[in-house]
């Protein structure tokens, strides 16, 4: 008896419905296209009207565009009552909306049944906001649908915390400057909230938004939002709590084809690199006559050339015409993203519709905003003071203020600073959407919840999403760690015991990471063996649920064993001694009722990785510095890159890696590949890079997947790694820097007190790490050079230094420290709090990894003084990669040097820029390790994997 071949199933029938306003088509269609190109079968509908761009032709044969792997087409909404395209009426958006509330539905109920009688029954509706009626239809049909929310997340949630009385809004009429309290939103003010919030509750608007709103408690499961997780993160996670957002966008188009602005196209490339003021108020926004007059003569005055698009429906409120008098370009129509992306564009005056407020970013172009209503005066304010990649135009505008912005723009005291941070959005709006973005991820869920409709007969629910920068970083974390998240089940919370070298720059990162595991539940116990120097909490105390118990007996010598002091002795005796005693703790735990589950060693602590394979424990691997050294390492010993060797390594060659910039000689040179005398490291360290490829499920990585995203995935291919840093928490201990008494505990030496009562950004901190030492030569010339640089200065040197010096270079630190009474000279102090400091505007630093890191997570730029190992790759980063800083020409330091390097990031031509670059990176940075981060998802992915074999233990 032969078995049926079963019948090849369709793919589901996606039907997306639109308002019928081009600023609303167009992110719906682009959304047709991604999701059609993951092989589903679309249909976009909308009342088409003569003033109503497509790019579609009507389909009424079923005829269809391939798209990927799936189809798209158009067929529009038509018949019944609804208007023709030619109706006069549909040009008042007002009249307009109140027609197709009224007639809309029926012509879209006869869509769907015509779509059911010719074989492609409809099986998923997206409608964007602003069409309940749409929503109503699919509900009495029984169809499933999701909503595309067309504006920001902000908006959505300010909207929704307003009609749900989430949060006390002041009432109708307040004073515009009252502040308007939301969760995950920046600092708003009455004045700044969407025109809809405070509109009649009878305008044709309102309604439908408040419709909208109600029918996202219909148990909806999807509400897509055209934002990127990096633009919106906090807003989106917030509104998480209420509502199940997924940003999908950036929405629209991208390619360069050949298309009617042509002539724009034209004329854009006659015109220097980023000279021309593009003006658009969008396809409703309509200004006066006065207001016209005003903008044309200001445009004028400007000097630069511009292209301005001004509709039909207002051409004749022009005063000149289609040359728009002088250097300027008049159209009636534009594509207006193939222009924004020209490189010709070097401002975009823009009403601020979501539309356009997106293209902007995605452009990289800064902003002169001029809303006029909606969500417009809202997505201005966030341009100007949250993204900062604009200015805001007064109301009214005058030719002046204008010309007065446009100049602010392109060429004033901040524009290189908007620019940067303009090309910045742009960069992470074109991550997003590319394969395996947040945005990507977003959508892709969605297709694969909609083509699981097709497999289940009955089906009449999309599977409930799981949040698009959840799945990206999930997915890469449990491929790096070889298992599936975990399943959710009860039981009791693994232990995991964290094993470090004796060195204070190994033992921070390590501690931190338990701090965070701690914080998500685990039990967690610190050990190294102690020696006096090292700054812990008191042994067996627990501190942010992290244990310390250090490692004793089998022969280790005391804490206070002056042979600790010397590194190379530390090492060699910890290597011998420390497998026997690291046995022992881990009897001792198990016999107290706390057997460890999983062991956690950093670098250089390779025997501690043997030990966890011989007593049959898994065990991960923190590397404590970049993933750049990482991988030169790996390169280097896997003989993966060309390396000089011998006395070729004295040559000024190079070293190509992939995923790395090239990296020459003098960069190379201090690293354990190089380094004469250094046998016993280099052989350490080849042992960690071996338990990294064969015992170790997972690496983990004191970095960030947006700071070395392209060296991250060049090695992935070879070890399983997974970012989790930067290893800098702001909030270990209760706050950032504060008068508070856990902080002052930790501020022996009054430094925060001090920095307090500096101008903000006016201080120079200076620290080298706590093993360069500085001689005597050099801290006469750094002290000579802070005393010159006439700025506040606090100053680290630690008592093991000073014991090396003589009176006369202490003299000189005392005399530079008196000096006008501007500096302080301490031994210690916590570096990440002064970092962290408002007063505090550049960083003299040695660029060990953790001062890197921890100068990065607070946005401070820094004058580099590289001494070894590390310490050259990561300024070669900091310089030319991240460009947040410079490096002092020559070792030692000369006050000269020192003086000049520290006017070139406070005051010199390049200063603002560094620290907007510095500030983008603070940002980067505290999202990757906040809730729902980068970095933050790869911890959680680590746990998932211990926790679901924890009962095992």
């Amino acid at each position: 008896m032969s078995q049926e071949t079963p019948a090849r199933r369709s793919p589901p029938h996606v039907l997306l419905v639109s308002a019928p306003l081009q600023g609303h088509v167009n992110p719906l269609l682009c959304l047709g296209r991604r999701l059609s190109s993951r092989g589903l079968l679309v249909t976009f509908t909308t009342v088409p009207h003569d003033g109503l761009k497509l790019k579609l032709q009507p389909n009424d044969d079923g005829a269809a565009m391939d798209v990927g792997s799936g189809r798209l087409r158009f067929e529009p909404l038509r018949g019944g009552r609804l208007w023709t395209p030619a109706d006069p009426r549909y040009r008042v958006p007002d009249d307009m909306q109140r027609h197709i509330q009224d007639a809309g539905p029926a012509a879209l109920e006869g869509l769907i049944r015509r779509q059911a009688g010719v074989g492609r029954p409809v099986s998923f509706i997206v409608a964007n906001a602003f069409a309940p009626w749409a929503a109503g239809v699919a509900r009495d049909m029984g169809v499933p649908r999701a909503m595309l929310w067309t504006q920001s997340c902000v908006v959505l949630s300010l909207y929704y915390h307003h009609l749900h009385s989430l949060v006390a809004f002041p009432p109708v009429g307040a004073e515009t400057d009252l502040p308007v309290p939301v969760p995950g939103l920046p600092a708003l003010t009455v004045g700044e909230l969407p025109a809809l919030v405070y509109a009649p509750e009878q305008h044709v608007w309102r309604q439908a938004l408040v419709a909208d709103l109600l029918s996202l408690h219909e148990t909806l499961p999807w509400v897509l939002v055209n934002t990127f997780d990096e633009l919106e993160r906090v807003a989106i996670e917030a509104l998480r709590v209420h509502l199940p957002v997924v940003p999908v966008g950036p929405l629209f188009e991208t390619g360069n084809g050949a298309g009617e602005d042509d002539d724009c196209v034209a004329w854009l490339d006659a015109q220097p690199p980023r000279s021309v003021v593009f003006v658009a108020f969008g396809s409703v926004v309509v200004i006066g006559r006065d207001e016209t007059a005003e903008v044309a003569e200001g445009l004028a005055s400007t000097g630069h050339p511009f292209l301005w698009v001004v509709r039909d429906d207002s051409r004749e409120l022009h005063p000149h015409g289609e040359s728009g008098g002088g250097k300027g370009k008049v159209v009636a129509w534009c594509e207006q993203r193939r222009v924004l992306e020209h490189p010709a564009v070097g401002c975009f005056v823009t009403h601020c519709g979501w539309n356009s407020t997106t293209e902007a970013l995605a452009a990289g172009v800064p902003v002169v905003a001029y809303p006029a209503w909606s969500d417009q005066i809202t997505n201005a304010k966030l341009l100007a003071d949250v993204y900062g990649v604009g200015v805001r135009l007064p109301v009214p505008p005058t030719r002046d203020a204008l010309r007065r912005c446009v100049d602010e723009v392109m060429s004033g005291p901040e524009a290189e600073a908007m620019q940067l941070r303009a090309r910045e959005w742009r960069d992470k709006a074109s991550a997003a959407v590319a394969d395996g973005g947040s945005s990507d991820m977003g959508i892709r869920d969605f297709a694969d919840a909609l083509l699981s409709l097709s497999a289940e007969l009955g089906c009449t629910t999309a599977v409930q999403p799981r949040a698009a920068s959840e799945m990206s970083q999930e997915s890469a974390a449990a491929a790096a760690t070889g298992m599936a998240p975990a399943p959710a089940k009860a039981k009791a919370q693994p232990h995991v015991l964290l094993v470090s070298s004796s060195f204070q720059s190994h033992v921070n990162p390590l501690l931190r990471l338990g701090r965070r595991l701690a914080a998500k539940g685990l039990r967690v116990t610190f050990t190294t063996a102690l020696r006096d120097g090292i700054r812990l909490f008191d042994d067996g105390d627990d501190n942010d649920g992290v244990r310390v118990e250090r490692l004793r007996g089998g022969g280790m010598w005391e804490p206070d064993d002056p042979r600790l002091r010397v590194p190379g002795d530390m090492a060699r005796h910890v290597e011998a001694a420390g497998p026997a005693a690291l046995v022992e703790l881990i009897r001792l735990e198990a016999e107290a009722g706390r057997p460890v589950a999983c062991v956690v060693a950093n670098a250089f602590v390779s025997w501690a990785v043997r030990v966890a394979g011989d007593v049959g424990l898994p065990c991960a691997i923190l590397w404590i510095q970049s993933c750049a050294v990482l991988s030169v390492y790996y390169h280097y010993v896997y003989s993966l890159a060309a390396f000089p060797s011998g006395d070729e390594a004295d040559s000024s060659g190079a070293v190509t890696i992939p995923g790395l910039p090239e990296l020459d000689m003098d960069e190379l040179r201090p690293l354990l590949i190089y380094t004469s005398g250094q046998e016993m490291w280099r052989q350490m360290l080849v042992g960690d890079l071996g338990s990294m490829t064969e015992k170790a499920p997972c690496v983990f990585v004191n970095t960030f997947d947006e700071l070395e995203h392209e060296a991250i995935v060049g090695l992935r291919k070879h070890i399983p790694l997974i970012p989790i840093g930067p290893l800098v928490e702001p909030d270990d201990d209760g706050g950032v820097v504060d008068s508070s008494s856990t902080a002052a505990a930790h501020d022996v030496h009054g430094c925060t007190a001090w920095l307090d009562a500096q101008p903000r950004r006016s201080v120079v901190f200076v620290a080298f790490g706590s093993l360069v030492d500085i001689g005597h030569d050099e801290v006469v010339e750094i002290a000579e050079g802070l005393g010159s640089t006439g700025r506040p200065f606090l100053w680290v040197l630690r008592d093991g230094n000073r014991a090396l010096l003589p009176e006369e270079a202490l003299d000189a630190v005392a005399a530079a420290a008196c000096r006008g009474d501007r500096g302080k000279v301490v031994p210690w102090c916590e570096q990440r709090r002064v970092l962290a400091h408002g007063a505090v505007g550049c960083f003299v630093t040695h660029c060990g990894w953790n001062s890197t890191a921890e100068a990065l997570a607070a946005g401070v730029p820094m004058v580099a003084s590289p001494r070894w190992s590390d310490q050259r790759i990561n300024t070669r980063f900091v310089v030319d990669v991240y460009r947040v800083g410079v490096r002092a020409p020559g070792t030692p330091l000369t006050r000269e040097a020192l003086r000049l390097s520290v006017e070139e990031v406070t005051v010199g031509p390049e200063a603002e820029a560094m620290a907007a670059r510095a500030a983008i990176l603070g940002e980067k940075a505290r999202a990757a390790v906040g809730d729902g981060g980068s970095s933050d998802r790869g911890v959680q992915a680590f746990i998932d994997r211990i926790t679901s074999g924890g009962a095992e233990q």
